[in-house]
């Protein structure tokens, strides 16, 4: 469809490697990207509560977030998560890496606790808990 490719290459204890091969295009236009970029509303400073195991992961989308104006919260794993949902208010969205280590006795599943958001933090934007439940 594109004229790319990828190429896997497996051996035995020794891993895999994939190489993705993607053609190159000439850069949208100024008007071409006015169009595609719609303009975000900026959240002017509301609090993000962000939560993924990997580092790196959570980098990026910090730097997302802020860029849309979030003051951002940040857990490693489902336990800090819910303390940080306990301990502070006004958190409007929970961005989550929900197939992640993390959940204890305490605290159940993070998955199972995702569902009940709206019951135990009513600040939380409506449409993230629908669209949670009908995913999980």
């Amino acid at each position: 469809m594109s004229d790319g490719d990828i190429a896997v290459n497996s051996a035995m204890d020794l891993g895999t490697e994939f190489e993705i091969i993607i053609p190159a295009v000439a850069p949208p236009t100024r008007k071409e990207a006015e169009i595609a970029a719609p303009e975000l509303p900026h959240k002017n400073g509301a609090l993000a509560l962000l939560v993924d195991d990997q580092e790196e992961v959570r980098a990026v989308l910090r730097r997302d977030l802020v860029a849309l104006g979030y003051g951002v919260l940040e857990a490693e794993h489902a336990a800090e998560a819910m303390d940080l949902l306990d301990e502070v208010s006004g958190v409007e969205l929970v961005l989550s890496d929900i197939a992640m280590p993390g959940g204890d006795e305490r605290h159940g599943a993070w998955t199972s606790r995702a569902r009940e958001f709206r019951t135990y933090w009513p600040d939380l934007d409506d449409r993230a808990c629908q669209f949670s439940e009908k995913r999980l």
